[in-house]
């Protein structure tokens, strides 16, 4: 799970920090299903900080760090546990749109890449587009019915320039308006 305000420990440098549930899971252990029985380790943490840029930084604490930074520790100690499924809360809402829009790359390339399912909860309409192969649009409650718009070329390089992208994006501005 990567959360909005990142999750980091002040106290722990950025490699404590990335091999955080590394250790939490040795001390409890896997389950075999959704935890893997071979956990990660500290080379899958340095693997981690380097592919997202972080190798640099690794024994500085959050507080040295910006946003951006501190958002890829999150992602880089949650990818280092090998998940199935990724649990995103707001993860780029406090984010500058530059360092966003970076992020958001990384997450389609991650994606690609390891091919696991995500869940991103987010109030940006163009980043569920970008993001969000079926996208779940709540609106003002109750909820009594699920309204999923289907997204399938969400997640393809290039897919926030066509016009597809953009009919998706007005498609779910009027569902929220309706709402």
């Amino acid at each position: 799970m990567i959360l909005q305000d990142f999750g980091l420990l002040p106290w722990a440098t950025v490699r404590e920090n990335a091999a955080l549930g590394i250790d939490i899971r040795k001390f409890y252990g896997p389950d075999g299903t959704h935890a893997p029985v071979t956990p990660g380790d500290a080379s899958e943490v340095d693997r981690w900080l380097d592919r997202l840029g972080l190798a640099a930084q690794a024994g500085q604490y959050p507080g040295k760090l910006s946003g951006g930074q501190r958002q890829r520790v999150a992602i880089a100690r949650t990818l280092a546990l090998r998940p199935d499924v990724l649990l995103m809360d707001e993860p780029f809402s406090a984010l500058d749109a530059l360092t966003r829009a970076n992020l958001q790359a990384l997450t389609r390339d991650l994606w690609i890449e390891q091919e696991f399912t995500s869940v991103i909860v987010t109030h940006a309409i163009e980043e569920a587009a970008l993001l969000g192969q079926k996208v779940l649009v709540l609106g003002n409650p109750p909820h009594t019915s699920a309204r999923i718009l289907a997204n399938p070329a969400a997640l393809t390089p290039g897919y926030e320039l066509s016009d597809s992208y953009r009919t998706i994006c007005a498609d779910l501005r009027i569902m929220l308006e309706d709402s």
